[in-house]
C-alpha cells in the first residue's frame, strides 16, 4: 500500500531535495560525478553561477518526477535567456525550463519559438498550450517517463513523456523521435 496523504509526498517516493544541504551532498553531482557546486539557500536548490549541470547521483528508467521550479522575477535578456535550464531525462531529452509567461502573443514581452518555451521537448515538440505563470512565482511539472526500449540492438518502443505543467496537461504519451539536441 503507498500512502498518498496531503502536502507530503507519496511513501514510496524517492525525495531528491528536501530543502537542506545534507540532500543536495546526499542526492546530487555534478558532470563528472563529483559533488556539485549548487547550494540548499533558504530552503530552495539553487543554481551558482558557472557551476555547470547538476544530476542526479541515482539512476533512473521508468519515473514519475515531480519538479518545482522558479525562473528568477530579475533574470535580464530575452527568449532563450531568460532563466533557460531543463529537465534531462536520462542525460537525452530535455524538457524546458524557461520563462515563458510573456509568450503571450497579446504581450510578447519574451518572444521564443514553440519547440523551445518552457515544458517544450526541446527542439522536438512544443507543448499542447502554455499554462506558464509570471516570472518569480513557482511552476510545477509533473512527469511521467518511459525510456526507449531495445532488443538485440533494435529499438522496440521509443521514448515517451507524459508532463503536466502547472497541473496542465501539455504532452500525452509524446514519443521522441530521439534524444532532444540543442
Amino acid at each position: 500500500k503507498v500512502t498518498a496523504d496531503a502536502g507530503v509526498p507519496p511513501s514510496d517516493a524517492v525525495v531528491l531535495f528536501d530543502g537542506t544541504e545534507e540532500s543536495v551532498r546526499k542526492n546530487w553531482c555534478d558532470g563528472k560525478g563529483g559533488p556539485t557546486k549548487w547550494k540548499a539557500v533558504n530552503g530552495e536548490l539553487v543554481c551558482v553561477p558557472g557551476s555547470g549541470y547538476i544530476f542526479t547521483k541515482e539512476k533512473f528508467g521508468d519515473c514519475q518526477l515531480h519538479i518545482e521550479w522558479k525562473a528568477p522575477a530579475d533574470e535580464p535578456g530575452v527568449g532563450q535567456g531568460r532563466g533557460n535550464s531543463g529537465v534531462f531525462l536520462q542525460n537525452e531529452y530535455e524538457l524546458q525550463i524557461l520563462e515563458s509567461f510573456g509568450t503571450d502573443p497579446a504581450n510578447m514581452k519574451n518572444p521564443n519559438y514553440a519547440d523551445g518555451q518552457a515544458s517544450a521537448l526541446y527542439g522536438q515538440h512544443p507543448p499542447l498550450v502554455n499554462p506558464a505563470r509570471k516570472e518569480g512565482v513557482w511552476q510545477t511539472y509533473d512527469i511521467i517517463f518511459h525510456p526507449a526500449v531495445w532488443k538485440d540492438g533494435k529499438r522496440l518502443h521509443r521514448a515517451s513523456v507524459t508532463c503536466l505543467f502547472n497541473g496542465v496537461l501539455v504532452h500525452d504519451g509524446w514519443e521522441l523521435d530521439g534524444p532532444t539536441d540543442w
